[in-house]
């Protein structure tokens, strides 16, 4: 399944606007006078899927704005839906307004300057693949991963980087994993620009 439908907010919360008996807006900025206005559900066409239980749903999540899969990357995706025939595959295209209302990455998006470095767009998809499965559960594969047998046997990892690190190429949590919270709270709190040198979050 490709959902092609960005994902969007109806305001940009980086503008100063404030909510409903808040004295602050999400940046700590307390002379907003434009009030904020109610987000667009995230990824609206999962909420209510019954197909897939939380611990089984595929994702990949195209960030590169390009609104299409290269060659390779459609060979991902078939690849995986191939030899895991049970899974509907979820594949998601974002745009540069994220609708993070709903998340600890709320500060991140909108009040720091992750955008502004040659990594931006890694430094996105690390943000959203931890989001996505806060949300959902389920496996978060890199668009540059084949598949050559089922993943299905294998529940709660994360991907080796070489023998002495990890990485976030590949990913499997069942919802609510306390793991995956305290990483993406620890991504918000020490994130570095540094860190994307090797593409991943996790090492």
């Amino acid at each position: 399944t490709i959902l092609h439908d960005t994902l969007t907010t109806a305001v940009d919360r980086a503008t100063c606007c404030v909510s409903t008996n808040q004295q602050e807006d999400i940046c700590g900025r307390t002379n907003c006078t434009l009030p904020c206005t109610n987000p667009n559900p995230f990824i609206p066409e999962l909420e209510n899927d019954p197909a897939e239980s939380h611990f089984s749903r595929p994702f990949f999540i195209e960030t590169s704005g390009s609104g299409d899969l290269s060659f390779r990357q459609a060979c991902a995706v078939e690849s995986l839906a191939f030899h895991n025939p049970n899974l509907t595959v979820y594949v998601l295209f974002v745009n540069v307004k994220i609708n993070s209302s709903v998340s600890t990455l709320n500060y991140w998006h909108h009040c720091t300057d992750w955008n502004k470095w040659s990594f931006h767009v890694n430094n996105l998809s690390n943000g959203l693949r931890l989001l996505t499965l806060i949300k959902y559960g389920g496996y978060y594969f890199n668009l540059d991963i084949i598949f050559v047998r089922p993943v299905t046997y294998y529940r709660n990892f994360v991907a080796p980087q070489d023998v002495n690190d990890i990485n976030n190429d590949g990913i499997h949590v069942d919802l609510v994993n306390p793991v995956m919270e305290l990483a993406i709270k620890d991504f918000v709190v020490n994130f570095r620009q540094v860190t994307l040198l090797i593409e991943s979050y996790f090492y």
